[in-house]
């Protein structure tokens, strides 16, 4: 979770410009930054989602206004500020190694629970969900076949879990991941209604199928990490 103060930069200080050695996803909460990564700008406000691929540099991110931003990553990924590892020839000149998930490029369907996906264009870009939820606005009982991350930028949502688990709800700047075959009693906004984002959702939540006690999930997956001596 980073707090950038309005006029500066994070990271900073670096002789060059930062990069990681796998795919991370930077989440708005608040406030509005700009960064340009493959010569291409970005304005991200609440909500919107940023993708880089392992081993793509990028800018340092600019606060305009105080802004909060949510890093996600597959592992610990500490930034590095060394010259960016060269691209293999090879490398298939269709796939994307950077994408911006922008709310205001979505449509919107008015519906207690709108949902509106970004799919992957190329197989390494990820797919991501954004959801707007109307003032007590619920969805049935589900399970996700890859897991799910869920991300709030405004409101409260809150989940119904098994009577063991109980009840949690998790509100702005706050997420929740769920493992992939575990399935729960539902999902409601409150009063507040809510906007999140969710992470790793490439076959959407099932709500009609019962998975087995051991589950196993399945994915084609484009490498995106970085190793060696870079």
């Amino acid at each position: 979770r980073l707090t950038i103060p309005a006029g500066s930069q994070y990271p900073s200080g670096g002789m060059y410009d930062p990069w990681h050695m796998s795919d991370l996803n930077f989440f708005l909460v608040s406030g509005n930054v700009s960064f340009t990564c493959e010569n291409d700008t970005a304005f991200l406000t609440a909500n919107d989602i940023a993708w880089i691929r392992a081993g793509t540099a990028y800018s340092p991110l600019e606060a305009v206004e105080d802004s909060v931003v949510l890093v996600f990553s597959a592992a610990y990924d500490p930034i590095t500020f060394r010259v960016a590892p060269t691209r293999p020839t090879e490398a298939p000149t269709d796939e994307l190694y950077h994408r911006f998930y922008l709310t205001s490029e979505r449509e919107w369907l008015e519906e207690d629970v709108d949902h509106y996906e970004w799919y992957s264009t190329s197989g390494s870009d990820p797919d991501i969900l954004s959801v707007k939820w109307a003032p007590n606005g619920s969805l049935a009982a589900h399970y996700h076949g890859e897991g799910a991350v869920y991300i709030v930028s405004a409101g409260m949502l809150c989940f119904n879990f098994t009577d063991v688990d109980a009840e949690s709800c998790i509100g702005a700047g706050e997420a929740r991941w769920v493992r992939p075959g575990y399935r729960y009693a539902g999902e409601y906004a409150t009063s507040l209604g809510a906007m999140i984002g969710v992470l790793n959702v490439h076959s959407g939540p099932n709500m009609n199928d019962i998975p087995d006690d051991i589950f196993f999930a399945t994915k084609s997956l484009v490498l995106s990490s970085v190793g060696g001596d870079v």
